[in-house]
């Protein structure tokens, strides 16, 4: 989702930095343990963030205008449309936000979308619980798999359109899988790769081995 169909690469990222230099080495310190091996699941590193920002008393509003400020990548909605125009069912697995999800769900039409982690308000605004999915890393291969076995098709039969090394999981389990202006990593793992020059994302570009 993030990177792909949002210009922001990611929305976890832009609200720990928010929060000053002590986000800044939030957010480093953080990826610094997930590579480490510190964080024992996905979940884990999501409620070490999410505590932050409750400490941190990140408000409603704040949080909804980090969502609803992200620009869609250059021609998300064009593309949607021409993949439904096509017949094919779209699906979104994400280790970002449900409450940015919902947005992309209404505007782009996009049939089913699993992200990792929902968060809930108070009265006062003030972050009071959330849900958290283990739809990353791994674990995006095992919401695919459950589409799969829903729509009764094969993995060879899916198309997969990802940024991050952390997607290169699922890029290994279909037929076709895109590296949209990707990490290495993904790249490596990705039968098409797309590099785009900075500031020139065109989401479009990926129908071109869909059709």
């Amino acid at each position: 989702m993030d990177g792909v169909i949002f210009e922001a690469a990611s929305v976890w990222a832009m609200l720990n930095k928010s929060f000053g230099p002590e986000g800044h080495e939030w957010d480093r310190k953080g990826k610094d343990m997930w590579k480490a091996g510190q964080f024992k699941t996905y979940i884990h590193w999501a409620e070490h963030d999410l505590n932050f920002y409750k400490t941190k008393g990140l408000t409603m509003k704040t949080f909804y205008d980090f969502v609803h400020k992200i620009p869609y990548t250059k021609g998300a909605e064009e593309t949607f449309a021409k993949i439904r125009e096509m017949g094919l069912k779209t699906v979104v697995i994400s280790g970002g936000f449900k409450n940015q999800a919902n947005r992309a769900i209404r505007d782009l039409k996009i049939n089913h979308v699993f992200a990792a982690c929902e968060v809930f308000f108070d009265e006062d605004e003030k972050i009071s619980h959330w849900n958290i999915m283990p739809c990353d890393f791994e674990g995006k291969v095992d919401f695919m798999r459950l589409m799969i076995r829903e729509y009764e098709v094969k993995p060879e039969d899916c198309a997969f359109v990802g940024d991050g090394y952390n997607d290169k999981f699922l890029a290994k389990e279909v037929g076709l899988s895109i590296a949209f202006n990707a990490h290495k990593e993904l790249q490596a793992v990705c039968t098409h790769s797309i590099n785009q020059p900075e500031g020139q994302k065109d989401l479009r570009e990926i129908l071109q081995f869909l059709i």
